[in-house]
């Protein structure tokens, strides 16, 4: 099962993520935060979007979104950004 293993807050709207695989990468967020949505109303706030954290492997924010590391991890290879390394032990 993947996991997000760290996330650390980089700039504007991107988050470098490591996956339980070994595998990181920027979650950029502004594409998603393009779209319409409750849920996202409160993530075009800088600082509230900084307030993420990780529960269950999941990228999360005090609001109750979760976003599932299959969707970050699809997101950042879709910009051509993942770079897969060694799975940790």
């Amino acid at each position: 099962m993947l996991d997000i293993t760290q996330a650390k807050y980089i700039d504007k709207f991107q988050i470098a993520v490591t996956f339980s695989d070994g595998a990181t990468g920027i979650f950029d967020a502004a594409p998603l935060l393009a779209n319409r949505g409750s849920l996202l109303v409160p993530l075009r706030d800088p600082e509230f979007f900084r307030a993420f954290f990780i529960d269950a492997g999941a990228l999360c924010w005090r609001h109750g979104l979760e976003l599932s590391p299959t969707r970050v991890r699809a997101e950042i290879e879709g910009a051509g950004g993942l770079q897969v390394g060694q799975k940790v032990a």
